[in-house]
């Protein structure tokens, strides 16, 4: 979890065995029972779903995932995590509400614990599937935030999509990267500091990815925050010594 706070990785798979099928977020929901549970982005983990299934020479093709099954079917070999059975805290939850990430669940083997023997022919059976995953990343929307004066990255810039799905923030450098359907899009781009700015792009089968820098100003009245920050650190640490000084005084 540490890093993915600290990297901004843009697409994770959580290999699981137990049946073979892909499952997406959310794991879990606010009604009891299995319910399907979207996030704001559910089309684009749907699409990132069945392009692992379908790159997969048979996990997408209709019929029961195991002969031990329990009633797992899932249409074209993926499911919304918690229509399948809910789960509270799973990683790819935390990743979407945390972090840049996306992630899915692949489940990759109906034998619960595989043995070492076995590795080689799951590695044949999903090696295509895993580099398809993996070429998903190039459907983005990508580029840097540069201060206005200095040209210099802006760090921790939110990147908000049509103002609904996942936030994701610009790293160290400014550098972004955000996974995105084909559609058109009005992409806002903010931070405390600077003034927002929204772009409008087109994203097609054609051209599935958009590599944009944009250019942010900072805020007229940024040194009235400034000193509002100070003001209130003052305060804190007003208030934290006055209750340091005053559990002194009280006896025991």
């Amino acid at each position: 979890m540490g890093n993915f706070r600290s990297i901004p990785f843009v697409l994770s798979a959580n290999l699981h065995d137990g049946s073979l099928l892909v499952n997406y977020p959310y794991d879990d929901g606010f009604t009891p029972g299995t319910q399907i549970s979207k996030t704001g982005d559910h089309e684009l983990f749907v699409r990132l779903a069945f392009s692992y299934a379908r790159a997969h020479s048979f996990m997408w093709k209709k019929g029961p995932r195991c002969l031990n099954d329990y009633g797992d079917e899932p249409k074209l070999g993926i499911t919304n995590g918690a229509e399948w059975y809910p789960v509270a805290g799973g990683m790819q939850d935390w990743n979407y509400a945390n972090t840049n990430c996306f992630e899915l669940t692949i489940e990759m083997n109906c034998q619960k614990f595989s043995f070492a023997k076995d590795l080689p022919k799951l590695w044949d059976d999903h090696k295509f599937a895993l580099f398809e995953l993996i070429s998903q990343v190039h459907n983005s929307l990508s580029g840097f935030v540069l201060d206005a004066e200095t040209g210099q990255g802006i760090e921790n810039a939110t990147i908000s999509i049509n103002e609904e799905g996942k936030l994701v923030k610009s790293y160290i450098y400014g550098d972004y990267w955000r996974l995105i359907n084909p559609g058109i899009y009005h992409v806002k781009y903010d931070h405390i500091l600077y003034e927002p700015l929204t772009i409008t792009i087109t994203i097609t089968n054609q051209s599935p990815n958009a590599f944009k820098n944009v250019v942010l100003r900072r805020r007229a009245n940024q040194h009235s925050f400034y000193r509002l920050h100070e003001i209130s650190s003052s305060i804190s640490c007003t208030s934290l010594s006055s209750t340091f000084i005053f559990l002194l005084l009280i006896p025991f």
